[in-house]
Parts: structure tokens; sequence; C-alpha cells
């Protein structure tokens, strides 16, 4: 059936077995509900067993229509079993899942080829107006993981500190499959980090070559995308290690900076740009 969370705090809880999705909660395997999370904190929860994807939250099906979490936090989830996907999230759905005006903090994935320290998008992942900050995994996609054949939006978001930390990890900031298809659109995606061997990919991993425009990408390393320490035709920056040197985007910590309240009285955290950023006024002219 459907889930509806709204002006709600999950925190705290976890599950132990095997195949037990969901340490905050789960829609259940094959559901055909709509998963709505709005103005909610999903934080501390967790699972242990192998084969339980989901810390926080796990959505499993719900093809009826689009999902939706916004003006929310999800925070300090995390998975410690092998296969177990999506410290913060696991979503699995025919439709898009829209991820709003959140932030996605602090969640981790420990165990052996678990991937998505923040997300695990087995499903079609639209990132706007968010920030990821701060995931971990010793998989791949330690910000957000897509799953061969979806696709992503990154769109008015920051994808920042995220961190792949595994001997062969990939994707610091967001790791896509190879036919995954990606939009990234006034975004940052910077001081992210992998493994410098076997392929580095601090910041991003693709297959097919994404669509990038008006938006800084701090360290192309491991990608095919073309340097550029000045705006390119479609806006872009896009440093390479390798090359002119990585891009600074000059990011402010993790702080409150007026975003939307939550439940508990506290705010959405975000990174603000610093003065002299490079990401200041460098959106598309054309967007009001």
């Amino acid at each position: 059936g459907d889930v509806f969370f709204y002006d709600s705090e999950l925190s705290n809880n976890f599950t132990l077995e095997m195949n037990s999705p969901g340490g905050g909660f789960s829609t259940g395997i094959l559901g055909t509900g709509t998963l709505r999370v709005l103005r909610s904190i999903v934080i501390d929860n967790y699972t242990i067993g192998d084969n339980s994807e989901g810390g926080g939250i796990a959505q499993s099906r719900g093809d009826s229509e689009d999902h939706e979490i916004r003006d929310s936090l999800i925070k300090g989830n995390s998975t410690a079993g092998r296969f177990s996907d999506g410290g913060g999230i696991f979503y699995e759905s025919l439709e898009t899942l829209q991820i709003v005006d959140s932030e996605v903090s602090g969640n981790r994935t420990t165990g052996e080829n678990a991937d998505g320290g923040g997300i695990f998008g087995a499903g079609a992942i639209d990132a706007i107006n968010s920030t990821f900050s701060g995931n971990s995994t010793f998989g791949n996609g330690a910000g957000i993981y897509i799953e061969e054949r979806f696709g992503s939006i990154v769109e008015h978001s920051t994808v920042t500190d995220n961190h792949a930390i595994g001997a062969f990890s990939k994707g610091g900031g967001l790791y896509a499959e190879n036919s995954s298809q990606i939009v990234i659109w006034s975004s940052i995606l910077a001081e992210n980090t992998a493994p410098t061997t076997p392929g580095g990919n601090p910041d991003l991993r693709f297959g097919f070559t994404p669509s990038i425009a008006f938006s800084l990408i701090g360290d192309k390393s491991g990608t095919t995308l073309t340097e550029s320490q000045t705006p390119d035709a479609n806006g872009n920056l896009i440093g390479s290690e390798s090359g002119g040197g990585i891009i600074d985007p000059l990011l402010g910590p993790l702080q409150t900076n007026g975003g939307p309240i939550l439940p508990n009285g506290a705010a959405i955290q975000t990174h603000a740009l610093l003065p002299g950023s490079p990401a200041i006024d460098m959106g598309d002219p054309a967007f009001t």
C-alpha cells in the first residue's frame, strides 16, 4: 500500500536478520504503493544482516506513479551486511523518485559489495535543490549510485565531501552504471574522494557521457570529460588533477543557511558558496 510520512521523525530503528531491508522503514517487497516523505527526519537507523538494503528507507517496487522525498533530512543511516545497498535510501521502481529541497548526509555502507552510501537507485532518481554530503561506502557511489538502465537528473544540487573508501571503489560523488543516462544541470560535484587506483573517479563515474550544463565538476579524473578551467560552451567548469588542477568550489561547511524547517525546529543544512567561489553566478542565465 501507500506510505505517507509527513512531519515526523524516525530514528534509532534497526533490523538484524538477513534479507531484512529498511532499518527505518520498508515499503515491502513487490509493493505497489506510493512513497511520500514530506518535512520529515529519518536519522540513525541501520540494518546489519546481509542482503538488507536501505539503512534508512527501503522502497521496493511501487510502480504505480512517481515517488517523492521533499523538505526532509536523511542522515546517519547505515547498512553493515554484504550486498546491502543504500546506506541512506534504497530505491527500486520503474517510476522516478524525486528528492527535492532535502539533505542526504552522513549515511554509509560498510559491507562487502554494498554500494550507494547516500542513495542506491535501482530506478530513476531526480535530485533537485538538494545536498548530498558526508556519505561513504566501501563499494561504489558514496553519494549517489544509479543502476544499469536507469537515469538520474542532478539539478541545482550539491554533491560534496562523499567518500568511496574501499580499495577498488569508484565514484565518490556519483556512480552511474554503463547504460545509465545522467543529466547534471546547475550543480556542483566536487571535493569527493575515491582511491587513485585502479581508476580514480573521485567526483563522477559513468558509462554513457552525461549531459552537463552550467555545472562545476571539481576533478574529472577517471572520466572522458574535457577539462575546462574557464566556462566551456555549456557553461561548465571542469577540473583535472593531472591537468590544470582540481577546481575548488570554495564551499562553506554543512550548516543552516535558511533551508526548510523540520519538525524539531532545525533546518535543512546546505553548503553556502564562500566569497570568491568560482560557482558564483555560473548557473543557467535563463533560469529565474
